[in-house]
């Protein structure tokens, strides 16, 4: 654990509260992908455990909801504005034990962990799969940054593209629920000799407990 001081460098909104700060600031405390920082910020007792998203040297990414004093008070900060943070908290994800086959599953603004997590397993040229929900489509965010990460597995691996590797559909499964049962059914197509190296990335949202955003 180490205590920083970063500069925030961006504060946008991706969707619906739903931000995305960016800080420039010395991240060397953080080591693996899913650690948290701990944020000070004026006039709050408490500090604000928020999730690392992605972190390289001297960059930190964070995503977070407004759902109180504390994330309304981010969502107002701006370029330029610094923050105290208590940093390399967590164990964070070992991708040595990952295996070849990781299968990734998040939820809601429990996205932006995998998002780091899913771009170093693809780095270390490990073949992912990413199961994604979110409440509404309102709610949606990062379906692109997720995209990359599959987009460069295709350009590091041109035995995927001669075999017309595509993206599946998720109206395929005719899902209705939650994440957990999109995996059951790839249990199921893997026990049937259905599943493909580097398969997936399915990214989607519930309403109403129905699928409604496929890609």
């Amino acid at each position: 654990m180490k205590e920083t001081v970063f500069e925030i460098t961006s504060n946008r909104p991706l969707a619906r509260n739903i931000y995305e700060m960016t800080l420039a600031g010395d991240t060397s405390a953080i080591t693996a992908p899913g650690q948290f920082v701990d944020l000070k910020l004026d006039g709050l007792f408490l500090r604000r455990p928020i999730s690392v998203c992605r972190y390289e040297t001297g960059k930190l990414t964070l995503v977070y909801k407004t759902v109180g004093k504390g994330t309304e008070q981010m969502s107002r900060m701006k370029k330029g504005e610094t923050l105290n943070a208590l940093v390399g908290l967590g164990n964070g994800f070992d991708t040595s034990k990952s295996g070849q086959t990781p299968l990734l599953i998040g939820g809601g603004v429990g996205t932006p962990p995998m998002l780091g997590l899913c771009e170093n397993l693809v780095a270390e040229g490990k073949s992912v799969s990413v199961i994604i929900g979110f409440n509404t489509k309102d709610e949606v965010f990062y379906e692109d940054e997720f995209k990359k990460a599959y987009d460069i597995v295709k350009r590091k691996q041109k035995l995927i593209v001669d075999k017309k590797f595509t993206i599946k559909e998720i109206k395929e499964l005719d899902n209705h629920g939650i994440t957990v049962d999109i995996m059951e059914n790839l249990a199921a197509n893997y026990m049937n000799g259905e599943w493909f190296e580097n398969d997936i990335c399915r990214i989607g949202c519930f309403e109403n407990n129905h699928w409604i955003m496929e890609f």
